[in-house]
């Protein structure tokens, strides 16, 4: 399986590091293919919304001239996506809701009922699965709830199976990074059991999801 890990954290965020370092050590497990894609290192522009214009054509890019493009053809060979989410301000829901709008080229058709689209659009069903890994600070746990219902939904669009989040509160309480926190210490076996569990399975396990849930 190839998985691209779409990660939104800061280069100083400690805790989305060591996620991403266990998550990858179950990826080695099963000898998969990844690739870490760092959103801080890219220039992305606010979506235009030009689908709701009458004349809107289908198109592989967008109109907007800034690295999306260049991403939109790795997104399609790593067909596998985690997406990494340090929610720490309301902005943060802003600034990933304009990522997934900017997926526009990439989402699915509709199909009417004699099994055809109205757009030309090339079909691709069961395209992948999506999961997350979200951590927030206390006062932005609804908005890691907002991040992860904003995936799930936009999952039909990509014709991808979401999988479920990893969502971790609280995590000032592990921001130092000289300090050895006996939660963070939990956590990250549970998030390497699940980066081995989606590249057997394409599921997280409901013992995984349930286990981390409660630490």
């Amino acid at each position: 399986m190839k998985f691209a890990i779409i990660d939104f954290s800061q280069e100083n965020d400690v805790s989305s590091r060591k996620f991403i370092d266990s998550f990858v050590d179950g990826l080695h497990e099963n000898n998969s293919d990844y690739q870490i894609i760092k959103i801080e290192d890219l220039n992305i522009v606010p979506c235009n919304e030009c689908t709701k214009e009458l004349t809107f054509e289908y198109s592989e890019k967008c109109r907007c001239e800034d690295d999306m493009n260049m991403l939109y053809p790795q997104l399609r060979i790593l067909s596998n996506w985690v997406f990494v989410v340090p929610v720490i301000n309301s902005y943060t829901i802003t600034y990933f809701k304009n990522f997934l709008d900017r997926l526009e080229p990439m989402f699915q058709p509709l199909i009417s009922i004699n099994g055809t689209s109205d757009f030309n659009i090339p079909i691709n069903m069961n395209n992948g699965t999506v999961s997350l890994i979200a951590s927030s600070t206390s006062p932005n746990y609804e908005n890691a709830l907002l991040i992860e219902e904003e995936i799930s939904s936009v999952c039909m669009l990509l014709s991808k199976n979401y999988v479920g989040a990893l969502s971790a509160n609280k995590v000032e309480e592990f921001m130092d990074p000289n300090s050895d926190n006996p939660r963070l210490g939990k956590m990250l076996p549970i998030i390497k059991k699940a980066g081995k569990e989606l590249s057997t399975n394409k599921v997280f396990s409901a013992e995984t999801l349930v286990s981390f849930s409660k630490i």
